[in-house]
C-alpha cells in the first residue's frame, strides 16, 4: 500500500510521530510530507520511507491566494491509497486532500476544521492541559493500535553525556547559571559533550572545563544525530533532541517547565526520567506566563539530577525522579512515576480511545470514586449519557472528558 504523512510542523513535532512513521513502513511504501528541512538522517532509522519536502511559505501563500491551481500542481501527480494527517490546520488538510482520497486524522469542511476524537481531546482541551495527560507519541501510536512499537536496540554507548543546552524556545532555556553548575558537577564524573544552537553560550559553561566538549551551534543535525546515538546518556529541556534520543532508545533525563508539559510532550521510551516544576500554575504558555518572571526556572536541583544520571550509567534499579514510563502492549506508554489522578485520566482516556478493556485493570484504586469508574466503564453500553455525566461528575478534569467523548 501507498501511504502518505503530512506533517509540515518543525522537527521536534516530525521526531514525536516516528514510533506511527516505523509502524507504517513495514510492508508498505511510506512518504513524509514534510517542510523542507534536515531529517534525510530518518531513512536509517525508517525502512522503506521516502520524503516529499515542500516550501511551506510558498505553500501557503499559493493555497490562500487565486493561485489555487498551482497549488494543485505541487500534489495532484502523487496518488496515495491512505494519507494520515498529523496536524490540524487547513493548509495540512488541503495538502492531504490533493494527495489521496482517504484522509485518517483532522479533516476540513465547509465552515472549518474537523477534528477526529484524538485531535479533538487535544484541542478541546488546550485552556488547560492538565486535563489531558497524553503523549503526543502514545496518541499519533493509536492510530495502529494493533501492531506493537518497540524502539531499536541501544548499539553504541561511549560512556559520554550530552547535555543540551537550548531549546527552539527562548522562554524555555534553563539559566546558564543552572547549566553552568549542572555541567561541572557531571564533568567531574563522565565527559560531557554540550549541544544546542548557541555556540558562545556553550563556550561559557564549557570554560576552563577540560573534559567538556562544546558542540553547541558547530553540528549539523545529521552530526547531532550521530553524538546522541553514540552517547550513554542524553539531558535536555524539551526539545528535539529528547525525541531524538527516544528514537535510539538511549537514556534520557528530561527537564520540564513553563509550557512543557512533561505528560504531552515527554518522549515515547521505557528509558526516560523526567524531573518538572511543581508549581500550580503548570504548564502554563510561551506567550504568557502567570508568575511573569519564570519563576519555575529555578525549581530544578542540581545534587538531585547528577544523582540520577549516576544512577541510571550505573544501571541501579530505582532512580528519584519526578515521572517515568514504560511501554505496555494493552496500554501504550504507561506512566510509572507521576500524579495518581493524571495516571488514572490517562489510562481512562485510552480506554475511550482503544476500546481494550484491559487496560482497566491498571487503574490505580485508591479510592472510592475510582472504583465507581471501573464499572462504569465496564457498563458503558448500558447507561445514558446522563447517568455517564453524573458518575463522572466528581472530578471535574474526567467530567470534561466525558463531555468531548460523548459529543462524537
Amino acid at each position: 500500500m501507498d501511504i502518505a504523512v503530512v506533517n509540515i510542523l518543525r522537527i521536534g513535532d516530525i521526531l514525536q510521530t516516528v514510533p506511527l512513521l516505523k509502524i507504517l513502513s513495514k510492508n508498505n511504501n511510506l512518504t513524509l510530507v514534510c517542510d523542507n528541512i534536515g531529517i534525510d538522517f530518518l531513512s536509517d532509522i525508517i525502512p522503506n520511507i521516502t520524503f516529499l519536502k515542500i516550501d511551506i511559505k510558498v505553500s501557503l501563500r499559493l493555497s490562500l491566494s487565486s493561485s489555487l491551481f498551482d497549488f494543485m500542481k505541487l500534489f495532484s501527480q502523487n496518488e496515495f491509497d491512505l494519507v494520515y494527517n498529523l496536524n490540524s490546520n487547513e493548509l495540512s488538510y488541503f495538502i492531504s486532500q490533493y494527495l489521496g482520497k482517504k484522509i485518517i486524522g483532522p479533516i476540513y469542511e465547509l465552515g472549518g476544521i474537523v477534528n477526529d476524537l484524538r485531535f479533538d481531546f487535544l484541542f478541546r482541551t488546550s485552556d488547560d492541559r492538565s486535563i489531558f495527560p497524553i503523549n503526543l507519541s502514545d496518541l499519533y501510536l493509536s492510530y495502529c493500535r494493533d501492531q506493537n512499537y518497540k524502539a531499536q536496540e541501544d548499539s553504541e554507548k561511549n560512556g559520554y553525556v550530552v547535555l543540551n543546552i537550548d531549546t527552539g524556545a527562548e522562554v524555555r532555556n534553563l539559566p546558564i547559571d543552572f547549566l553552568k553548575q549542572l555541567t561541572e558537577v557531571l564533568s567531574k564524573k563522565f565527559p560531557v559533550y554540550l549541544t544546542g544552537l548557541d555556540q558562545d553560550k556553550g563556550d561559557k559553561i564549557s570554560a576552563d572545563l577540560s573534559s567538556v566538549i562544546n558542540y553547541a551551534g558547530r553540528t549539523s543535525y545529521y552530526e547531532l544525530a550521530e553524538l546522541v546515538r553514540k552517547s550513554s546518556l542524553v539531558i535536555s529541556a524539551d526539545t528535539s533532541t529528547i525525541h531524538l534520543a527516544a528514537i535510539y532508545n538511549k537514556n534520557i533525563i528530561g527537564l520540564y517547565n513553563v509550557s512543557a508539559y512533561i505528560y504531552q510532550t515527554a518522549p515515547i521510551s521505557g528509558k526516560f526520567y523526567g524531573f518538572h516544576t511543581k508549581r500550580s500554575c503548570y504548564p502554563c504558555s510561551e506567550e504568557f506566563q502567570p508568575c511573569g518572571n519564570l519563576a519555575c526556572m529555578k525549581d530544578f536541583d542540581v545534587d538531585r539530577i547528577s544523582k540520577a544520571a549516576c544512577d541510571i550509567l550505573n544501571n541501579s534499579e530505582n532512580i528519584d525522579c519526578d515521572f517515568s514510563t514504560k511501554m505496555d502492549n494493552d496500554a501504550g506508554l504507561l506512566i510509572v512515576n507521576g500524579d495518581k489522578e493524571l495516571k488514572n485520566i490517562n489510562l481512562i482516556i485510552k480506554f475511550l480511545l482503544y476500546k481494550n478493556s484491559n487496560i482497566i485493570n491498571f487503574v490505580d484504586q485508591y479510592s472510592e470514586f475510582w472504583n465507581n469508574i471501573i464499572f462504569l466503564l465496564r457498563n458503558m453500553s448500558f447507561l445514558s449519557v446522563n447517568e455517564l455525566l453524573q458518575y463522572s461528575k466528581q472530578n471535574k478534569k474526567l467530567n470534561r472528558i466525558f463531555e468531548i467523548f460523548l459529543s462524537h
